[in-house]
């Protein structure tokens, strides 16, 4: 019978069902964990949640060691599916309580199993502080883990950091043990090509991260992953966006559309590509583009992508300023900053800063700009920053 429940078992789901109602728990939690896995794999979410919350209510009434150990998996699961936000908080008392237990007994795999469900709830809020801090913790307790959980702890922990623009050299060192780590144990992980690639963009070496990022494309194309097709067409896009060339980005945005059309459920795929390409026809000033990055905000901020929303109205508010609208571009900017500081971003920060600073000396308001100056100067640290927030940044102090 446990032969049966493998994670690619598509009877898996029966096993766990049938299990739960002989009052066989190890089996029917092991097994529900396999079942769902599986469904993570074909994207089916809600049946993977579905599962895996069958499988945690199994793991009630097992040893401790076994039941932390499956526990931990299957709250991994359920972050991954996502969760919704009245289920957040319970989700991640329930993940904090396991790893104290995980901790007291010296179960390091269930641990940094614990902490990585934790950095996928808290990334999947933008709450970047605690993404930030819970990173650094897993990326620590990998090395007491499995090479092959090690490996995905610090590619998760190096490629957050890298999304969130904290600590980039840090990231990059995770990033690049993971990769030594992985060739010796016969790993392919899609994180590792797509977390330099981010590094690569936030240094300003456009031509290093497309490459990376294309190979990431490449092998989620191959693993049928989905969801990590978005991902790397969105960063492809943005990084032809920040070289200036903004037609290369429109294929990028043209099929990410596509792949994120095949993608079941709620979430924002579609909505961040139609903003890309609204962003990057923008730029190219095409006849219409005003009206569809508009209705491309508005969709943004229906579906709070804070995060894509503040990227998207710092681009326009840069266009904007070039084409001499001070106006619209500091009104977008102020939007951008919302955004930007609600995420906690320190580079997008930094962005709409500067073109709040630029637009106020452009309306003629060289108070206005001083005092944004101050305002906000002791907040963002320079060297923290991408090469392009430091251009824009360099560029409105000159002004000032």
């Amino acid at each position: 019978m446990n032969q049966l429940s493998t994670p690619d078992s598509a009877w898996a789901g029966d096993i766990a069902r049938h299990a739960a109602i002989g009052g066989d728990r190890e089996l029917a939690a092991s097994s529900a964990f396999c079942a769902a896995e599986r469904c993570l794999k074909l994207f089916a979410y809600a049946e993977a949640s579905e599962l895996a919350q069958l499988g945690i209510e199994q793991c009630q009434g097992l040893d401790d060691r076994t039941r932390i150990q499956l526990h931990s998996k299957l709250l991994r699961v359920s972050a991954i599916a996502g969760v919704t936000g009245d289920r957040v908080s319970q989700l991640d008392s329930d993940v904090y309580r396991l790893i104290h237990e995980a901790n007291a007994l010296r179960l390091e795999e269930a641990e940094a199993t614990g902490l990585e469900a934790l950095v996928i709830l808290h990334f999947d809020r933008s709450n970047f502080a605690n993404v930030h801090q819970h990173s650094l913790r897993a990326a620590e307790v990998s090395r007491a883990s499995s090479p092959v959980t090690a490996v995905r702890l610090l590619v998760y922990s190096g490629s957050c950091l890298a999304e969130i623009g904290r600590e980039m050299t840090r990231a990059e060192a995770l990033l690049l043990e993971a990769q030594s780590l992985a060739g010796r144990v016969g790993a392919t992980n899609i994180g590792i090509p797509q977390g330099l690639g981010a590094v690569q963009r936030h240094h300003g070496n456009y031509a290093e991260a497309r490459t990376l990022l294309q190979q990431a494309w490449r092998l989620a194309q191959a693993q049928q992953d989905r969801w990590c097709e978005c991902y790397n067409l969105s960063y492809l896009a943005m990084t032809e966006l920040e070289a200036g060339d903004p037609a290369a980005a429109l294929p990028y945005c043209q099929e990410m559309a596509i792949v994120g059309a095949k993608i079941k459920g709620e979430g924002s795929e579609g909505a961040i590509a139609q903003a890309l390409l609204a962003l990057a026809n923008y730029q190219l000033q095409q006849i219409g583009a005003d009206a569809a990055l508009e209705r491309a905000i508005a969709t943004l901020q229906q579906v709070d992508a804070k995060r894509m929303l503040s990227y998207v109205l710092i681009g326009a508010a840069q266009v904007d300023l070039e084409c001499d609208r001070p106006l619209l571009a500091t009104a977008r900017a102020e939007a951008a900053l919302e955004a930007a500081q609600t995420v906690d971003h320190p580079s997008e920060i930094a962005l709409a800063w500067a073109i709040l600073i630029q637009g106020a000396l452009a309306l003629g308001e060289r108070e206005g700009a001083t005092a944004r100056f101050e305002s906000l100067r002791d907040r963002i640290d320079r060297t923290a920053l991408s090469f392009r927030a430091r251009t824009a940044v360099d560029r409105a102090i000159e002004q000032i």
